[in-house]
């Protein structure tokens, strides 16, 4: 399948944004397990603090937690993006491997050589074993 780079920037774009709001669900859910306040859930406290708006019951509670709440989604999101075996393109080249795609085939979609796709995610664990999160009962070989 060909992707011009616009629309390979279109959908790096929509990656990049889904990884923002699930950083800012899970501060959200962090937030409110610190202050126990479990009568919210992460999606109305998210909501409420994106919208920022005074006469929203939610927001008057959360928003003098504003600050930690967005410093604690940026450590969230730094450590998200840092290169390495949970990498999202390290992850995904693994589940191409774990379905049987080839080193040439990678090179390509990328390319780059096999020998430089082969170096640069094999290290990542790209090896053709699953990586990452693991479904219950599944074996991480």
């Amino acid at each position: 399948m060909e992707l011009s780079d616009a629309e390979l920037d279109a959908d790096a774009d929509a990656v990049i944004e889904a990884a923002l709001n699930a950083a800012r669900l899970q501060g959200a859910r962090r937030l409110l397990a610190w202050f126990g306040l479990d009568h919210l859930t992460a999606e109305q406290a998210v909501a409420a603090l994106m919208r920022r708006d005074p006469a929203d019951p939610h927001y008057r509670l959360l928003g003098v937690l504003e600050r930690q709440w967005v410093l604690v989604v940026a450590r969230i999101a730094e450590r998200a993006a840092r290169p390495g075996p949970a990498a999202t393109d390290s992850l995904a080249v693994a589940d191409a491997r774990d379905r049987g795609v080839t080193w040439a085939a990678i090179a390509a979609e990328f390319d780059i050589t096999s020998q430089a796709a082969h170096g640069r995610y094999k290290a990542g664990g790209a090896r053709g074993g699953r990586r990452g999160p693991q479904r219950s009962g599944e074996p991480n070989p």
